[in-house]
């Protein structure tokens, strides 16, 4: 037996009061409680995925959807706007190389929310920080 604590990143309340129930009288929980606290734990971080509206697209071709994402000029964006995202990747890739984005431009596409990857990236961080404070 381990003991399992509740966090406020996962779906249980802080100080639940139904997880007595699941406890021996030491407080501790059998590995059968504590492995079914982590396969919802990664269901939910696989729902959360499939939730993101591009993910189907991003799945294609990661690497060039994430490229084809990135933030870029107004004269760039106004030549490519009409492409889809791994396209985009593709021209970018061949006209400028797999650079980033300057911190001016980046700033303003903040607000259209974080690609496929970036996304991915956040939950599968949060998730690692969850177990951590375990």
């Amino acid at each position: 037996m381990r003991k399992v604590k509740g966090v406020g990143v996962t779906p249980e309340v802080p100080g639940d009061p139904f997880l007595y129930v699941y406890a021996d009288p030491s407080g501790n929980f059998d590995t059968v409680f504590a492995w079914s606290q982590s396969c919802g734990s990664t269901a939910r971080d696989i729902i959360l995925i499939a939730l993101h509206p591009n993910i189907t697209a991003f799945s294609q071709n990661p690497k060039m959807y994430e490229l084809g994402s990135r933030t870029v000029s107004d004269v760039t964006y106004e030549a490519i706007k009409g492409f889809d995202a791994i396209t985009k990747g593709q021209l970018l890739k061949d006209v400028f190389g797999t650079g980033g984005a300057t911190v001016g431009t980046f700033l303003k596409t903040i607000p259209t929310g974080p690609t496929p990857g970036a996304w991915i990236f956040i939950i599968f961080g949060v998730d690692i920080a969850d177990r951590a404070s375990e």
